[in-house]
């Protein structure tokens, strides 16, 4: 199942896009009001203390330095992404946290052990994914059994066409329909445990098997 190309810079230039979003002055920080949204993904998200938690995608940083709180004590985040420029913005919100590893690497690219992470953590990334069949048979091979995968998005699917659709780089980058992803998720040996997908957020929750 292939969607978007994150970080394929051959294919529309998306890395180069997200630099210049940021050389544009743009942060990608929590904005106010976000608050409550930040709120409900922590109760949703569980205890996190003590697990190993990767976050795919994490741009600049916003949810990593609140993961790295979350993990504590014990825990640690790893987060990796593709854009220099925005991996930069990341590297200065998580200078003081030293449970936090970050890595210069495209998700279709990154190398980790198996049964690694406890938790993988995919916060507005999943649909800028290339290959979606890929990438997710990587989360199921760097999850313990049992481990969790979180798909999240504070936006429903118009409100994320509307932003994407604009720029040519990720204006093809949707989520697949609520059939397909599950299809998706359960041949890489998931089982869906919550999914919201409304008008105002996506959310899907995944326990690899």
């Amino acid at each position: 199942m292939k969607r978007g190309n994150h970080g394929d810079d051959s294919a529309g230039g998306k890395t180069a896009f997200f630099d210049r979003l940021v050389q544009a002055g743009e942060t990608l920080r929590f904005k106010p009001g976000d608050e409550p949204k930040l709120a409900r993904l922590r109760a949703r998200l569980g205890d996190l203390r003590g697990l190993r938690v990767l976050e795919p995608g994490c741009g600049a940083g916003p949810l990593t330095e609140w993961l790295s709180r979350w993990v504590e004590p014990g825990g640690r985040v790893e987060a990796f992404d593709p854009s220099g420029e925005i991996l930069a913005r990341c590297r200065q919100a998580v200078a003081k946290r030293k449970n936090v590893h970050l890595t210069q690497v495209r998700c279709e690219e990154a190398v980790f052990p198996d049964e690694a992470f406890d938790r993988v953590v995919c916060f507005r990334v999943f649909p800028h994914f290339g290959d979606i069949d890929a990438v997710l048979a990587r989360f199921a091979r760097w999850l313990r059994p049992d481990g969790r995968l979180h798909l999240v998005h504070w936006e429903g699917r118009a409100a994320l066409a509307a932003i994407h659709g604009p720029h040519d780089a990720v204006a093809a980058d949707v989520l697949p329909p609520p059939a397909e992803l599950t299809a998706a998720l359960t041949r890489h040996g998931f089982a869906i445990a919550g999914c919201i997908d409304d008008d105002q957020e996506i959310y899907v929750e995944a326990v690899h098997g």
